[in-house]
Formats: structure tokens, C-alpha cells, sequence
């Protein structure tokens, strides 16, 4: 197949405008026997070297049709001919030759360029059958995945948010060069992507700074910073290296300490506040960073005396303010304007007061109903949520929620994730279960459910999905929710996506990227999306962090990509 071979009929009708492709002119093309086939005959460049080899007098599988298609994933992906311009084709393609792709071009999403590769290889017996073709190319993430990388240490990423950055010519006229992940680990570390439209581009790390003079830390010093090279799926360029950490941090009566030398801090939640990262950690404290440069702005213990864990950081820009969530039950808004001078006692400034929750708190999010009110929804256990209606930063009246009605007695389900979507909507989930909940704010009820134990990812084969695995109720559990657009994302513990429409949770696909659980969803969402004032594309994006890369290429055939 080339594309010559192909005809585009384009529908005039608004707004869809489809397009359908006819396949057209098959030649000299012919039903083959499953034993193989003779004969000489094709296109220069897309014909297979073991054809070209014996002049056609030696019997061929489909796998010829396979090394064609090949050359048409590159002809599509190019918009150029195989070797075009090159005047000894067959010499090229018989002596291992492939046509060679732009840096540009290496940008296209990864599974599409590692299909291409295994098509032509030179070696008929691995490429790929036809029928793997077909299954590859139809699964959701062959044309949505842009690229992989491995983290290279043992710890788990416990929360991730994106920064967008702006390039250094762009600071003036807000040209958005990319973004940042940061994603506090359970080890210490903090681990910082970079990355654009196109793929990743930097992995570094810092290490969650300890100072003298209480827990928690006080005022001053960067954190240390260490390189990682980034690994990323075959046929993708990335480039690998380190970011060093600039700049001092702010005075302070408090001397910075070697971070291996001291316990290790379990990192726990984070949440982008202007140009800096706030990061909560399992002993109460509070860490902020300047997202430009990591240098680390402060430090600050909200528990001092009786260490409990932050679950929640949630900011709440149009107000100036942090909601801090500890499991202990107690919530405070913190002004996110002020640099504490202290490591602790700083209320009535920093800490500017602190609403009471329940005896346990899980989760937190914010619901804006217009510029000057929001509700900070807070998942506690036993089934409750607490609503906490703010108006210009004050309390103005609370609710108490529970997923069953009152008399049917709830113990051990924990509300673990709350997601705010910003249409009146706020989607919840009770841990241990597999049941989605998607509450409306105006009404405080619960418009829809998603049972995921119903859910089985479409991209498997037979030897890649074990559907007894699949029905163990742990393996259902969500461990991570995000909403982009018109879509939430759901992760669960089986290392499966599901996307749903998000107005009526119906299914759209579910796909299993993941050996084990999701550990969270970051939706990268561009000032402006569409095209910068460079021309460079500023499409939203959806990251996902999981235990354990399962490749789709894999999944169908025996060829063993790098992650």
C-alpha cells in the first residue's frame, strides 16, 4: 500500500467534516495461500528485501505486505517517499538501508515509529502479522502516546503537579516554552520533568532539604540536586542530562543540614502556588520552593507537637490563599502571600485560621462557584464529607454528606479521592471499593456512579490479559482522578486508565498502561492552547505515573521495546 493508492472523499457538512479513505488501484495484488507466494512485482521502496533478493522466485509470506506498510507509516509520518532522491533503492534496502527520519519527525508519538520499525525489519520472521498490525494500530494509545521515561530510583511518587515555564526570549510576551512536573517522592526526593508537545527532555531531582532547630525544617538553603539521564520509548529522541539548582535560599537564623544524613522524609502531597511549590510531607510539615530555579523559599510545621500527615494542599488563588489538610482531622488556610519567619507559631499571619473537620481527614478539593465563593470539599472516613462554603476567604456555612443514607451503618470506607471539576460537578471514591461517585455541588447528591469492576482494557491479547487476575476486588480499586476538557481520567490499582465523559461518567475506552497501580494523573494544560506566537503547539496533555511500563508493542508480539 502507498499512498497513491489511497483516495480522500471529504464531507462539506458542518461542523464534522470527515474524511473517508477508499483504497484504490490494486494492481497486481492477489489472494495468497497461507503457504506463501511467487512473483516479482511492487513499487521501488516499498517492496521487501527478500522479493528484490531472489527476483521473486522464492516463496513469500504476508510479511512483504508487512515491510510495505513499513514504508507507508513512513510516508505518512514524512509526507515523503522511501529514499527519495536515492538512486540505488534496492542496493539500500538489501543492505539493511532505511530512509532516514528529520529530528522533527522523530516527535510523532512513539508507538507509531516503533510499528514502523518493526515492519521493516530486515528479518521477515519479526516483523509483525497483519492481524497485529490491526490490533496495535486501533488501540488508544497508538496515536496518543507521545513518549516514556523511567524513573531511576526505588521510591513512589506520591502526588505530581505541572508548572508551566516560559522561555528565556519569551518572559515579556508569556511564550510558553513547556512545562515542569514535580513529583514529591516517599524517599526524600523530588523528582522534576521536563517537557514539551513533543516529548520528555530534562530528568533531575532535588532531595527535600532538613534544618536545625525543630521538625520540619526552618527558613533557607536549596535543595541538593542531582542529574538522571531519561529513558524514553524507541524510535523517540530525549535528550538526557541535568539541571543544575541556582540562587540561594532566603536568610535565615537556621542552618541547612546534609539531607542523607538525617532520616528520610516521606513526601506526601503538592500543589502549584504562582511562580512556587508548596510540598506537604506524612510529619506535618510544609516545604515551598521557587519553581524557576528549586531554590527552597521555607519551611514550616502546621503540627509541631503531634506530627500528622498532610493529605491535602489545595490553592485557592482567587482568595490568596492554601487550604492544608492534615490526616489528624484539622484544616487550615495559610496566606500565600507571606514567607513564615518561623518554622512554627506563626498564626494570625501565616496560618490565618483553621476550619474543623472530622476525626480524620483523606482528601480535600475546591469547587469555585463564582469570583468571591467556593466550597472546599474535605473526605473523611465512615462515608463523610464535610463542605465547607467560603466566601472572600471566610466560612459562610458547612454540610455534612455521607455516600449512603443515614441509617445503613458505614465503617472503614474512607472518602481517599475528591475531584473538583468546575461545572458544579465533584467526583469522589470510597476506599476500599471500585464504585465512582460524581456529586452535583448545587444539589449535594450523587448524580451518576462508574462500577470499574465492570471495565475490561480493550488494547490486550490473549496472552497478555488474565481475566481471573482482573475480577479480584483489589485490582479494581481507583487510585487517581484527573479531568481535561470534557473527559475524566480514572486510574486504578490494576494499572488501568479509564476515561469517561465526565458530564455522565459513560465510558469512552479503557486501556491498561501499567503492571500495578496509577499513582496519580496530571493534566498539562497550556495558557493558550492551540499555537504560541512561535509556532510551537500548546495542545493540553495528560501524564500518567504508574508502577511498572507495559508496552503495547509487547502486548501483541514477542519484540521486547526500551522503556
Amino acid at each position: 500500500i502507498a499512498l497513491t493508492r489511497l483516495i480522500s472523499f471529504f464531507s462539506h457538512d458542518h461542523p464534522s467534516n470527515a474524511v473517508h479513505i477508499k483504497v484504490a488501484d490494486y494492481g497486481i495484488s492477489r489472494i495468497t495461500l497461507p503457504s506463501g507466494s511467487k512473483g516479482f512485482g511492487g513499487t521501488e521502496g516499498f517492496m521487501a528485501p527478500e522479493i528484490m533478493r531472489h527476483n521473486g522466485e522464492e516463496e513469500y509470506t504476508e510479511k512483504v505486505d508487512c515491510f510495505s506498510f513499513g514504508m507507508f507509516l513512513y510516508e505518512l509520518i514524512s509526507l515523503r517517499q522511501p529514499f527519495e532522491g536515492h538512486e540505488a533503492v534496492k542496493e539500500c534496502i538489501l543492505e539493511g538501508g532505511r530512509p532516514v527520519l528529520t529530528h522533527r519527525e522523530t516527535h510523532f508519538p512513539s508507538y507509531c515509529l516503533d510499528l514502523m520499525v518493526l515492519c521493516w525489519d530486515q528479518q521477515p520472521k519479526l516483523r509483525p502479522s497483519a492481524s497485529q498490525i490491526v490490533s496495535i494500530a486501533t488501540a488508544p494509545e497508538f496515536t496518543h502516546l507521545l513518549d516514556v521515561i523511567s524513573l531511576s530510583h526505588g521510591g513512589s511518587v506520591m502526588d505530581g503537579i505541572a508548572c508551566m515555564i516560559t522561555s528565556a526570549d519569551g518572559e515579556e510576551t508569556g511564550i510558553v516554552a513547556g512545562y515542569e512536573l514535580w513529583l514529591p517522592c516517599s524517599n526524600s526526593r523530588i523528582d522534576i520533568l521536563g517537557g514539551s508537545a513533543k516529548g520528555w527532555q530534562q530528568y533531575h531531582r532535588i532531595l527535600c532539604p532538613q534544618v536545625k532547630g525543630g521538625p520540619g525544617g526552618g527558613n533557607g538553603g536549596a535543595g541538593q540536586s542531582s542529574g538522571a539521564g531519561s529513558g524514553g520509548t524507541a524510535g523517540c529522541t530525549g535528550q538526557s542530562g541535568s539541571m543544575g539548582v541556582g540562587g540561594s535560599g532566603s536568610s535565615s537564623s537556621s542552618q541547612p543540614t546534609t539531607p542523607h544524613l538525617l532520616k528520610t522524609i516521606k513526601l506526601t502531597t503538592a500543589c502549584a502556588v504562582e511562580s512556587a511549590v508548596w510540598i506537604g510531607d506524612a510529619e506535618g510539615n510544609i516545604y515551598a520552593f521557587n519553581a524557576a530555579d528549586c531554590v527552597h523559599l521555607f519551611s514550616y510545621a502546621l503540627e509541631p507537637s503531634a506530627p500528622s500527615p498532610v493529605v491535602a494542599l489545595v490553592y485557592l488563588k482567587k482568595f490568596h490563599r492554601v487550604a492544608a489538610g492534615l490526616e489528624n482531622g484539622r484544616l487550615f488556610l495559610l496566606d500565600s502571600t507571606l514567607i513564615p519567619s518561623t518554622y512554627v507559631s506563626a498564626e494570625g499571619s501565616f496560618v490565618l485560621s483553621e476550619l474543623g473537620s472530622g476525626e480524620r481527614l483523606c482528601s480535600v478539593t475546591a469547587l469555585w462557584l463564582s469570583e468571591d465563593e467556593c466550597e472546599l470539599w474535605c473526605g473523611e472516613r465512615d462515608d463523610a464529607i464535610s463542605v465547607f462554603s467560603l466566601r472572600n476567604s471566610h466560612v459562610s456555612g458547612q454540610h455534612h454528606l455521607t455516600h449512603f443514607p443515614a441509617p445503613l451503618p458505614v465503617r472503614g470506607l474512607s472518602v481517599a479521592l475528591l475531584y473538583a471539576s468546575g461545572d458544579d460537578f465533584v467526583y469522589s471514591y470510597l476506599s476500599p471499593s471500585y464504585i465512582l461517585y460524581q456529586w452535583r455541588s448545587s444539589t449535594k447528591r450523587v448524580e451518576n456512579k462508574l462500577d470499574c469492576s465492570k471495565l475490561v482494557p480493550c488494547s490486550e491479547s490473549l496472552k497478555s490479559i488474565a481475566i481471573d487476575e482482573r475480577l479480584s476486588p483489589g485490582k479494581c480499586q481507583i487510585s487517581a482522578l484527573a479531568v481535561l476538557g470534557n473527559e475524566l481520567y480514572v486510574g486504578t490499582t490494576w494499572g488501568c486508565i479509564i476515561v469517561v465523559e465526565r458530564g455522565n461518567l459513560r465510558p469512552t475506552t479503557v486501556f491498561r498502561p501499567f503492571e500495578e497501580d496509577v499513582r496519580c494523573i496530571i493534566p498539562v494544560v497550556p495558557i493558550t492552547p492551540g499555537y504560541d506566537a512561535s509556532g510551537h503547539c500548546t495542545t493540553p496533555l495528560i501524564v500518567t505515573i504508574g508502577r511498572g511500563y507495559r508496552s503495547l508493542i509487547e502486548r501483541y508480539t514477542d519484540v521486547t521495546v526500551s522503556a
